[in-house]
């Protein structure tokens, strides 16, 4: 009999090596968020768990990218006019007139 190590991930899969697993956690970022605490959320918005901050901030961009697709999220231009598609660095607001969202 020999000892093993195997590295597992929070949504149970498991890999032979750190980086498999660390690629896992890249191609679904999902997987890093399974069975998070309240103090888990504060660690990664205080900027103690980065790796949790990293994969709650991919998630964002896959839903907010899946969310322009589909058409349940529209952009709204200096100008006025809305558009689907994101323009870097201008401010982002909401269709209904709301004030612009500008990212930190």
């Amino acid at each position: 009999m020999k000892t093993i190590t195997l590295y597992e991930t929070r949504d149970g899969e498991c890999f032979e090596t750190e980086a498999a697993a660390l690629a896992h956690y890249a191609e679904h970022p999902e997987a890093a968020l399974v069975f998070l605490t309240d103090a888990d959320l504060e660690d990664a918005l205080e900027g103690r768990a980065p790796d949790i901050a990293d994969a709650i901030e991919k998630l964002g961009r896959r839903l907010q990218t899946a969310r322009i697709e589909r058409g349940d999220k529209k952009r709204v231009r200096r100008n006025g006019a809305e558009s689907a598609d994101e323009s870097a660095g201008e401010p982002r607001g909401e269709i209904d007139g709301s004030a612009p969202v500008v990212a930190p």
